[in-house]
């Protein structure tokens, strides 16, 4: 069973988002002066259609987690571990996450916008495991010589933080984040706005 869709007059639409001219709606709506034109023409415009734009329009930032302490898996840290509701919910959306040290520096943000079965967790753990060839920390080996080595996330991880954003302001806000954080981040690269 289809469902029928609902139309609201033009000139109603107007009204109520207090709009005094096409081009002002045409920018509140997301869409061209000519789908104003179309919906003009017609006299009305579909309920769904308007919900889906006034969506696409909107700036959401929703914090999932803020500085959540990564559990410990037999000795080590695991994002695999962290609560269930945080796991389920991490699955549901698309944003940006960040790592920080065992002092609360931050040091790698990234983000995942929904492709496919694509969603922050499931890019969360892929991080984890990457090899961070460009970050290396010193060890010191056996008759006190140092030895530069690459180490995973994992290995520098201690709190995470997660956020879902509008997907058309990831980009622009891990960008804003991968120059503002006080730190010394391990993304190889800057992201561009």
């Amino acid at each position: 069973m289809s469902k029928k869709e609902i139309y609201v007059p033009f000139e109603n639409v107007k009204k109520v988002l207090k709009t005094n001219s096409n081009s002002e709606l045409s920018n509140i709506l997301g869409v061209s002066s000519a789908r104003i034109s179309q919906y003009r023409t017609e006299k009305k415009i579909s309920v769904t259609n308007i919900i889906k734009r006034l969506k696409r329009s909107v700036f959401r930032i929703e914090p999932i987690m803020e500085l959540e302490v990564i559990p410990l898996k037999n000795g080590q840290r695991d994002v695999k571990s962290l609560k269930k509701e945080l796991r389920d919910r991490l699955k549901e959306v698309n944003g940006i996450y960040i790592f920080y040290d065992s002092l609360g520096k931050a040091i790698y943000v990234g983000k995942t916008k929904r492709v496919g079965n694509d969603h922050l967790l499931g890019e969360i753990k892929n991080a984890w495991e990457r090899q961070r060839d460009y970050h290396q920390q010193v060890r010191i080996k056996k008759g006190l010589a140092f030895k530069y080595e690459s180490y995973k996330l994992k290995d520098a991880a201690h709190y995470i933080s997660a956020y879902e954003i509008s997907e058309e302001h990831i980009s622009m806000i891990e960008a804003l984040l991968t120059r503002i954080l006080p730190n010394n981040l391990t993304n190889k690269r800057i992201e561009s706005i």
